[in-house]
This record gives C-alpha cells, sequence and structure tokens, in this order.
C-alpha cells in the first residue's frame, strides 16, 4: 500500500483545479457523444424506414407502380438514403474523433485523483444527492419514435468536502440505489424493460445539500419525452418517501463522517511517519 505524505497546501489546491478542469472537459465532451449517438440512432431509424419503404416498392415492381410511386421511387434511391448514409457516416466519424479524447480525459482523471488520495486523509460529509434515472426507449420502423422516461430522487451518500467527490459505496447509499431502480420500474409499471429499451441509466445532476444525519431515498419528479417534447410530467412536492433509514443504518453512516478515534501514541507515530 502506498503510503500518504504531506504536501504544501498551495500544491495540493492545484491539484484540485486541474482535477476540476479535467472532469470539466469530461462532462463537456461526454455531453457532446451523447447528442453524437442520439443522432446516429436517429439517422439509424431514418435509413431503416427509407429501407423498408424500398424494398416495399420493389416487391410490388417497377413495371407495375403507377406514376406518382415511381418518383417516390427514384427520389428515395437517388436522393434520400444517399443523404441519410451521408449523414449517419458524418456522425459516426464525429463518434470515432471523440472516443479517443474521452478515454484519454478519463486516464487522465484517474492518474490525478490517485495522486489527491495520497496527499491528504480527509472526514467525510453526509449529503443528500439528486439522481436522475433514465431508459430510452426505441420504436421499430416503419414508423419509428425514440421516448425517454425517466425519475429523479434524492438519496443518502457520502463526499469528500476537499475534491467535491461523491461516494456511492456505502451499505444505506447502496441499500437505497437499489430501490430507487426497483422503484423506477414499478413507477412505469414494467416487470422488464420493454422491447426496444436501453438499460436503466444513473447520471448526477450536480444538485446535492450537506445534511446532518440520513434522510432516506425520496422520489421528486417524474416525466416522459417523446424526442424532443415533453409529453407528461408529474411534481412530488413534499417528495415522496420510498426508503427511510433504520436508527442502526443512520448510525453506521454518521461513522464516515466522524473519523477514526486515535490515541495519543498512534497520533505521535504517524506525525513521524508523516514528518
Amino acid at each position: 500500500m502506498a503510503l500518504r505524505y504531506r504536501v504544501p497546501k498551495e500544491e495540493y489546491d492545484r491539484e484540485v483545479e486541474e482535477l476540476r478542469r479535467l472532469r470539466e472537459e469530461y462532462n463537456r465532451k461526454w455531453t457532446r457523444l451523447r447528442s453524437i449517438v442520439g443522432r446516429i440512432r436517429y439517422w439509424d431509424s431514418r435509413i431503416a424506414t427509407l429501407e423498408s419503404r424500398m424494398a416495399e416498392l420493389r416487391r410490388i415492381g417497377w413495371i407495375h407502380l403507377r406514376a406518382p410511386l415511381r418518383r417516390e421511387w427514384l427520389e428515395i434511391r437517388d436522393l434520400r438514403l444517399p443523404e441519410a448514409r451521408g449523414r449517419r457516416l458524418a456522425w459516426d466519424t464525429e463518434r470515432a474523433k471523440i472516443l479517443p479524447e474521452i478515454r484519454v480525459e478519463r486516464e487522465a482523471i484517474r492518474r490525478v485523483e490517485a495522486a489527491i488520495a495520497l496527499k491528504i486523509v480527509v472526514i467525510k460529509q453526509m449529503v443528500q444527492v439528486k439522481l436522475v434515472i433514465f431508459s430510452v426507449v426505441t420504436g421499430p420502423p416503419p414508423k419509428p419514435y425514440t421516448k425517454r422516461f425517466q425519475c429523479t430522487y434524492n438519496i443518502d451518500a457520502l463526499r469528500n468536502p476537499t475534491t467535491g467527490e461523491l461516494d456511492y459505496t456505502a451499505p444505506l447509499t447502496q441499500a437505497e440505489l437499489k430501490t430507487i431502480t426497483t422503484d423506477f420500474y414499478a413507477r412505469w409499471n414494467w416487470v422488464t424493460l420493454p422491447t426496444g429499451a436501453s438499460p436503466p441509466e444513473i447520471a448526477e445532476t450536480g444538485e446535492i445539500e450537506i445534511v446532518p444525519e440520513p434522510r432516506g431515498a425520496t422520489i421528486k419528479e417524474m416525466s416522459m419525452r417523446e424526442e424532443e417534447e415533453e409529453i407528461y410530467h408529474t411534481k412530488f412536492e413534499p417528495p415522496a418517501l420510498i426508503y427511510e433509514p433504520t436508527d442502526k443504518e443512520k448510525e453506521d453512516m454518521k461513522k464516515y463522517t466522524t473519523g477514526e478515534k486515535k490515541t495519543p501514541k498512534q497520533i505521535k507515530e504517524e506525525e513521524k511517519r508523516l514528518a
């Protein structure tokens, strides 16, 4: 195990600032990647629709088609399909360009995080974190659609007050994560994922609140969007409690925020090692 060691505050602050900058750049590129993937899915769906229509016209046969359908045949073959495939290729090229950059940023973040972890031991804060669970459902051609189902929750977690990094490894946090995932399925009346649905993803919103003790898991909102239009939304006021911690869970969670009690001898030995 690597030994922790002390550094001047100025040096530590520089690394924390570098970590913040790297995370901002990583988040910006990751947001861009999600947008690119969304456009690729759109053009994949568009291409599938056009190819399906073209196959239908071929089954009828050119010789049996009336003039409007012949014009549609030519328009799909010569204009719509080439354009859709070109757009799809352009977005795929954009994705291939940004993926290596994201990997480089991720590795840089890990290196800086590892360096910071060796330079200080901090007592964590107890926080309520706002999370979003969402799943995207894509309908098949000939009438493709994209629907986003999501729910917003608050759960208990731990936070490094120096770096701002959130920790979801505590047993109470893990129990609440499991509960909100189950609740997400129940809210949308899903026993299993519907056909064409992506696995549920959990995303941080960036909103946190420092709290003196665990509050449990609550649901704040649920909504559904089709393409870019919101077609369903409900807000729970006050947020509905779906997991209430027991007294033991609260006490166990507080242990992460009080630090380890050491004897004078242990403190002296650590000071000598870090000197």
